[in-house]
């Protein structure tokens, strides 16, 4: 069955509803914004800087290792470089728990990631059709740390090991496309950010 990615923020937008601290609503819209323009493969727009500061730093954990990267020129190339390079930037959030507090954000959920061979064999799975899309689905825990006037200082991010994958009939793909279209409406403005004290703060 195809999944919905105008759902894949189901996680931040529940706790949205019931928080009441404008700092904290602020960091989980800028997180909502940050992962539906990733996911839409509008990368550049992740790093405006109403959103986040000017040297981020992006920390992966994978089975090869920890990757750190600095700065703004270091996250589009390397980070960002991979999934434009293999069409790789649908995830679907699925089952997020999430928390917020002053200094940003923790998540753990079910990524549902749509790759293509070389990727799934980079990942270290065993597949047989170069033309085919598969789902692979693994879970994932991280940190997402903000600044004082609420913008994105950077992401510490853990993936399992392993998870499961699946070769997709081309009806239960969702591409990056498809997800640009769905996702463009919902995305909207950068939202206003609040200091620590709750007031507000001019944008950038």
């Amino acid at each position: 069955m195809k999944k919905d990615v105008t759902k894949m923020m189901a996680g931040a937008e529940r706790l949205m509803e019931k928080t009441t601290n404008p700092r904290h609503l602020a960091i989980l819209r800028n997180y909502r914004r940050h992962a539906m323009l990733e996911v839409s493969g509008r990368f550049d727009e992740i790093f405006d800087p109403s959103m986040t500061i000017e040297t981020p730093q992006y920390v992966s954990y994978t089975p090869n290792g920890c990757q750190i990267l600095d700065g703004v020129e270091d996250v589009m190339r390397v980070f960002y470089g991979q999934f434009m390079e293999h069409g790789a930037s649908v995830m679907i959030l699925e089952n997020e728990a999430i928390a917020v507090d002053d200094w940003g954000l923790a998540s753990e959920y079910i990524s549902n990631d749509y790759i293509n061979a070389t990727v799934a064999r980079l990942r270290g799975f065993d597949v047989d059709d170069d033309n085919a899309t598969y789902l692979h689905r693994h879970r994932v825990i991280m940190t997402w740390r903000y600044s004082d006037d609420c913008r994105l200082i950077g992401e510490n991010v853990s993936m399992e090991m392993g998870g499961t994958i699946e070769k997709l009939a081309p009806e239960d793909v969702v591409t990056v496309a498809e997800a640009h279209e769905k996702l463009g409406p919902l995305i909207g403005p950068n939202p206003p950010r609040f200091d620590r004290n709750g007031m507000p703060l001019e944008q950038v």
